[in-house]
């Protein structure tokens, strides 16, 4: 296998894997050291109708994505199910930062052990399903839950959950958003019996929350703390049960929610 076709098929397989990539995103994976290198491929890949491209905006850069043509290869040379986009991805690009962002994340985590992830836009069933539901979709009785990212672990204490929330606080207050999402993982905490049956897992799961503003990190956690319904649990494993970090930060450097240093597990 040459080296460009060993390129080609790196990249075919990394589009495979996180659905949409930038070329910053793809040298971060190891694809190539240099992003010209990267897009002389992509280039070959969307002549052969193997991938296509969102060309840069002002709040995006360029993004590449598998077509159901690249995605068929991928399946057949990869023994993979490819993960490509099955709409048309002009309709996502109002939210494609924060959409990144969440590829981003799961790039920090693909150096541990990840053994299954599920994204907030990948949806379960098939593509001609009508009322597709959303892979990483929680239910909870009259409301539900959709975390940006959840995926598995293996650690030495055996297989451990992560919910992941990726927020850009632009034009957002910390009021608003613990009504709107972090209440419902206050919630969760007392019905983890869903938790367990929906992913099948032993060991308890922590909650991720990665932020782009520090002082927003600061206020949610006072208001986890002084929530009436946490207080009704354990505080020890309450502190423990949700970690934080800065966008700016790598992925070895959390908090609890008492300001205390904590890797992703210990």
């Amino acid at each position: 296998m040459s080296k460009s076709n060993k390129k080609y098929l790196n990249v075919l397989k990394n589009l495979a894997i996180y659905k949409f990539l930038t070329l910053e995103q793809m040298v971060r994976l190891g694809v190539d050291n240099h992003k010209t290198n990267i897009s002389t491929e992509t280039a070959t890949m969307i002549r052969d109708g193997h991938a296509n491209k969102i060309s840069k905006s002002d709040t995006s850069p360029a993004v590449y994505y598998l077509t159901r043509k690249g995605a068929t290869r991928a399946e057949h040379i990869f023994d993979i199910t490819p993960r490509y986009p099955k709409r048309k991805m002009d309709k996502m690009v109002d939210d494609m930062p924060h959409r990144l962002s969440i590829v981003d994340l799961h790039i920090e985590i693909s150096r541990f052990n990840v053994i299954q992830h599920w994204r907030e836009f990948d949806y379960v069933g098939v593509q001609r399903q009508k009322n597709l539901e959303k892979a990483s979709k929680i239910n909870l009785g009259r409301t539900s839950l959709v975390p940006d990212l959840i995926f598995k672990l293996n650690t030495d204490q055996g297989q451990r959950l992560y919910l992941a929330e990726v927020e850009r606080t632009e034009g957002k207050t910390a009021d608003k958003y613990y009504e709107d999402k972090v209440h419902k993982y206050i919630t969760l905490l007392s019905n983890q019996a869903v938790i367990k049956r929906k992913f099948n897992v032993s060991l308890m799961y922590t909650v991720l929350f990665v932020i782009d503003d520090r002082k927003f990190i600061e206020k949610l956690k006072k208001k986890i703390l002084k929530d009436k319904n946490a207080e009704k649990h354990n505080k020890k494993k309450l502190v423990e049960s949700f970690l934080f970090k800065h966008f700016d930060d790598d992925v070895f450097t959390w908090t609890n929610l008492e300001g205390k240093p904590r890797l992703l597990f210990y």
